[in-house]
């Protein structure tokens, strides 16, 4: 609700992550301050580590939805189309069985398979893959 209100600060094409991450570091700072006397409130110190590693984990978000978006282009277009209905369509998998003419179990695999390739790609093109 907060980066909704707030949504009018946010300058297009700056990094919406770093933007966001620290909108929330403030309201979470302020909400510390509010309940500073309740023993169940974490101290400021371990809340500052916690949004510190956050911002850092999330540096790679970029490189990663980048990676995705060029794995999912080398996609052929009948799996593009079987993850669009199931994630951009939100169908579940007995309707995407029904409109394919296909058994749930075929459709669940498949989805298993593409994801798999899927994974394997981003760590491919992230040079992460172990």
């Amino acid at each position: 609700m907060v980066l909704w209100k707030k949504a009018g600060d946010f300058e297009i094409g700056t990094d919406f992550w770093a933007w966001s991450s620290q909108v929330a570091r403030f309201k979470v700072m302020e909400r510390i301050r509010k309940y500073s006397r309740d023993r169940l409130v974490f101290d400021e110190s371990f809340i500052l580590e916690i949004a510190d590693l956050a911002s850092e984990r999330s540096a790679g978000f970029d490189d990663e939805r980048s990676a995705l978006r060029g794995c999912l282009e080398r996609l052929p277009p009948a799996q593009r189309t079987l993850l669009e209905m199931r994630y951009t369509q939100n169908l579940a998998i007995g309707r995407i069985a029904q409109e394919m003419s296909r058994p749930s179990g075929s459709i669940r695999q498949t989805l298993y398979r593409i994801r798999g390739l899927l994974m394997q790609c981003i760590e491919s093109r992230l040079g992460t893959q172990e």
